[in-house]
């Protein structure tokens, strides 16, 4: 017998809201708590259940790549605590962004710390590939290893947003 994994907890069961708008096709979609981006589409649950139950995902009718996509961001956004904690030195107007970044992450345990640069590898690919732009993905992206505003600003972090941190990780060659 499966259990439930983070996967397939409905966002229901963690806070979230449903919301059924003419816009978004009249589909009805769960909205992950703490975010009014990250929404949970038929497309996502499809693959959610996928990954639950091991069974193969659909053939017949393939699922979009931005639902992949999307699934994984919802996925890291649920996660009980954030991939990536706000560093604990803040940054300083006109020191070097990448430095003060990569010093951030060696701060985070090794499987973290891989993870998100993983992370970072695949969505450069997706902005390759087309299926977003670094200043969409960047604010989504920090939303959901942050888990916080990607517009606000953090004491820990000095005067940068996560957005804007997320977005030079995005266009670099250093990580």
């Amino acid at each position: 017998m499966k259990t439930r994994s983070a996967w397939s907890a409905p966002a229901r069961e963690r806070g979230g809201k449903r919301r059924n708008t003419e816009e978004e096709g009249g589909e009805e979609q769960q909205q992950q708590p703490g975010s009014d981006r990250l929404v949970c589409t038929p497309a996502m649950r499809a693959i959610f259940d996928a990954l639950d139950l091991g069974r193969q995902f659909p053939s017949t009718t393939p699922l979009p790549l931005h639902a992949y996509f999307h699934s994984l961001l919802y996925f890291l956004h649920s996660l009980p605590t954030p991939l990536f904690r706000p560093p604990t030195h803040p940054y300083v107007d006109g020191a070097d962004l990448t430095a003060w970044c990569q010093q951030s992450f060696l701060e985070l345990p090794q499987a973290q710390y891989s993870l998100l640069l993983y992370l970072l590898v695949c969505w450069r690919e997706a902005i390759k590939a087309g299926g977003t732009s670094v200043e969409e993905l960047s604010g989504m992206a920090a939303e959901a290893v942050m888990q916080r505003d990607a517009d606000a600003q953090y004491s820990e972090c000095g005067p940068i947003t996560p957005r804007e941190m997320m977005e030079h990780c995005l266009r670099s060659t250093e990580f």
